[in-house]
């Protein structure tokens, strides 16, 4: 079993130097935690995942990962996290395996066609296996997504706004490959304002419209 800590401390995220997105903000997430980032449109949920995820550098502060008791640096983060959201775009002009298979060799990481064939049929996308990604519905993309994030078997996984585009049947598929994910003691970072999504949380921070309030943090939901 791996030990995970994710520990953000007295992060703060300004694009123009004046106005900031949130300020100092200091709390932890360790393995089997389902973490929820919440707040208003325009709080800066999807800019502290993002740099939760070391998409983006938080202009003061720092974000450290530790996985049994060794920080890891930024540059090995990509080949243990997944982030899945609306704004990721895939490549459109590839069929789902050759679209998995491209994407792990750019990675550098071995891929398991195996696998992909189980969460491909696990997402019912069989049927589209000689589509392009170009002709899926958006639903389809998602659910695409999805199976790109669990073929990497990641110790971490980012979700913005996970339910976006699915379905009741893709939402209880995610719901499902969620709780046997967190049951594996990983960890989950969810930015959301889904009354669904939130109740996935064991532990969340609320962040407010404006960064001279204080963000509301909590280990229940």
């Amino acid at each position: 079993m791996n030990r995970i800590l994710l520990f953000a401390n007295e992060v703060s995220k300004t694009y123009n130097g004046i106005d900031y997105v949130f300020r100092n903000l200091t709390f932890e997430i360790s393995d089997n935690d389902v973490f929820g980032i919440l707040g208003p449109n325009g709080s800066g949920k999807t800019t502290l995942l993002k740099l939760l995820a070391n998409v983006i550098t938080p202009t003061e502060g720092k974000v450290y990962l530790k996985v049994n008791e060794t920080i890891l640096p930024a540059s090995k983060r990509r080949y243990i996290q997944a982030l899945v959201a609306p704004y990721l775009i895939l490549f459109e002009e590839f069929r789902p395996l050759e679209l998995l298979e491209i994407t792990f060799k750019i990675k550098g990481a071995r891929f398991d066609k195996s696998l992909a064939m189980e969460l491909i049929e696990y997402f019912d996308l069989t049927m589209a296996l000689n589509k392009t990604i170009r002709e899926f519905s958006s639903g389809m993309k998602q659910r695409m997504k999805y199976v790109l994030a669990f073929l990497q078997n990641p110790l971490l996984l980012f979700l913005d706004e996970p339910f976006t585009n699915l379905d009741e049947s893709g939402i209880t598929k995610v719901v499902d490959y969620l709780k046997r994910f967190q049951a594996e003691d990983r960890v989950v970072v969810i930015a959301t304002n889904d009354v669904r999504e939130i109740e996935l949380c064991n532990k969340k921070v609320i962040l407010k419209k404006s960064s001279s309030d204080e963000p509301n943090f909590d280990s229940s939901v």
